[in-house]
């Protein structure tokens, strides 16, 4: 509300008088909730989008971390069972080729499969470490420096 009072003189003559009463009425005044509702709007939708956020981050780290599972059996199945046995391929196959039970070619040939074991164990570690890697990418953590 508004009240004013004002008095003025032109040429030496009486004063003119003047008064002024008002109601100041906002024409606005749902801009101002429609503000703070869509705010509220804004503030269910950055929840719902950190909700989701969060869920894709769990399910990516449960697949990571099964995937790291599946590796580690990998390894161990190379480490345990396939990796003597290529050198038992290796080994028996040198013995064969220095004795000359068997030409180069022979040996080439025999110990062929052995060096696919091998190199299918690298492999599976740069797998495993590729998993390392992405799976502490995802949780925020830098990997540590082994010697």
């Amino acid at each position: 509300m508004r009240v004013g009072y004002f008095n003025q003189t032109i040429n030496l003559e009486k004063g003119f008088n003047v008064g002024q009463v008002g109601l100041a009425v906002p024409l606005l005044g749902g801009v101002q909730k429609a503000r703070v509702t869509a705010a509220r709007l804004g503030q269910q939708v950055a929840d719902q989008q950190l909700t989701y956020a969060q869920s894709q981050l769990t399910a990516q780290l449960a697949t990571l971390r099964q995937q790291l599972r599946r590796a580690r059996a990998s390894l161990t199945y190379y480490e345990q069972a396939a990796l003597p046995q290529a050198r038992l391929i290796l080994d028996t196959a040198e013995k064969s080729f220095r004795a000359g039970d068997i030409e180069y070619v022979e040996y080439v040939v025999n110990t062929q499969p052995a060096w696919q074991i091998q190199e299918g164990y690298l492999d599976q570690v740069r797998q495993y470490d590729d998993l390392v890697v992405s799976l502490l990418a995802v949780v925020g953590t830098e990997p540590v420096a082994t010697k």
